[in-house]
């Protein structure tokens, strides 16, 4: 089985400028309402053109008319990719054919010929497809030599003809195969939240079957605590008195003065206490 190449006409060449562009946008617009194209279908209409139009320019770019654009190049899950037929419609331009020694459920196999000359093989096989996890997918189930086809002749193009597309566009095949990144972001995230809400819950068990147990309060600092709160707590009044506290201990709690800390809370009360003494000294100092 062998392609024929089929003369072309050529197309007219419109110098990029603001012709051009003014053209290309009123093209991209017609292309978007007409509701005819799947990949731009659900956007919204400033962006079904925007779309349109990059698949214009992207196609302009490769050779391409306007209406081969919008029909063999697709957006898919936000990537321009370019579709099989259109590699092999551009491939045929530029002078290149091939011969299908083999296309069934399991692979596919061609001869690339440059001319009459023949320049080599391109072929993707059940192994290859394994090997990239494709097999189990629905759009590889329900119609295999269509995909294995496709694959080779993008292989082909990539091997042997690279020069006919001006970019290195991923196809649409590949496209349709790559999982949406959003998907496995959302995956990754969910199963690191997951892994980490599980270890704060073990965490919180151990420590309420294994309480840690209170220290015992010296009855050292007791005496102090007491004595400190019978001396100060009435004439320095309770937000004053833990305040002081708090600036020393980094606690309001009386329970935080101890032995090693006494003196200096002391020492800090004796003076707010002196100060409070000042006739017409106003509203308390804050000494915290």
């Amino acid at each position: 089985m062998s392609t024929d190449l089929v003369p072309q006409t050529a197309q007219p060449v419109i110098a990029y400028g603001a012709d051009r562009f003014e053209l290309e946008q009123r093209m991209a617009k017609l292309f978007a309402m007409s509701g005819l194209f799947k990949d731009i279908a659900g956007t919204s209409q400033e962006q079904a053109i925007a779309q349109s139009y990059v698949k214009i320019a992207l196609g302009g770019s490769m050779g391409f008319s306007p209406a081969e654009s919008m029909q063999g190049i697709d957006i898919i899950q936000g990537r321009p990719s370019v579709g099989s037929q259109l590699r092999a419609a551009r491939m045929q331009r530029a002078g290149y054919s091939w011969r299908i020694d083999r296309l069934d459920n399991t692979g596919c196999e061609l001869t690339i010929f440059a001319g009459a000359k023949e320049i080599g093989k391109a072929a993707f096989t059940k192994e290859d497809a394994t090997s990239a996890g494709l097999v189990n997918k629905d759009n590889w189930k329900k119609d295999p030599s269509s995909m294995y086809f496709a694959r080779a002749i993008t292989r082909a193009q990539r091997r042997y003809a690279p020069g006919v597309l001006s970019l290195d566009i991923v196809s649409s095949e590949e496209a349709i195969d790559i999982p949406e990144p959003s998907s496995l972001s959302a995956a990754v995230a969910t199963e690191s939240k997951t892994e980490k809400l599980e270890e704060r819950l073990t965490q919180a068990r151990e420590r309420k079957a294994k309480p840690e147990p209170k220290a015992e309060a010296d009855p050292g600092d007791l005496e102090w605590q007491k004595r400190l709160s019978g001396t100060f707590f009435v004439e320095l009044g309770e937000v004053e008195f833990r305040a002081i506290i708090h600036s020393v201990t980094g606690s309001e709690d009386l329970h935080s003065v101890t032995a090693a800390n006494v003196k200096e809370i002391w020492g800090k009360m004796e003076e707010a206490k002196k100060k409070y003494a000042v006739p017409d000294a106003g509203p308390p100092l804050n000494l915290s």
